[in-house]
């Protein structure tokens, strides 16, 4: 999915619980997840280098994106490419493409 112009990309990783329950690395925290409202978890992102990340559930991303008035264009899913749910193939990132006509 490569930049176009009036276009809205987003993406948000799918956190997962692999059967036995356990969940995977990282995901300690409730959707949606938002550092800047937690000033705590801001200077943690912050400090870990990895910049600070947001995540939506499915239906925040894509219904919020529709109710904004775009129209979804492309959907994409990829994986972590490496652990247990990139052997059963689980797409964790979700991406989504969209265009708002003028």
């Amino acid at each position: 999915m490569g930049r176009l112009p009036d276009a809205h990309q987003a993406g948000a990783p799918r956190l997962v619980r692999p059967a036995g329950g356990q969940a995977p690395a990282g995901a300690g925290q409730r959707l949606p997840y938002d550092p800047l409202a937690d000033e705590t978890l801001l200077r943690a992102a912050l400090a870990s280098g990895e910049g600070v990340q947001f995540s939506h559930s499915v239906e925040e991303q894509i219904g919020g994106q529709l109710r904004a008035g775009f129209r979804l264009t492309d959907l994409y899913e990829d994986t972590t490419g490496y652990g247990v749910l990139q052997e059963y193939r689980v797409p964790t990132f979700l991406a989504t493409r969209c265009v708002k006509d003028a």
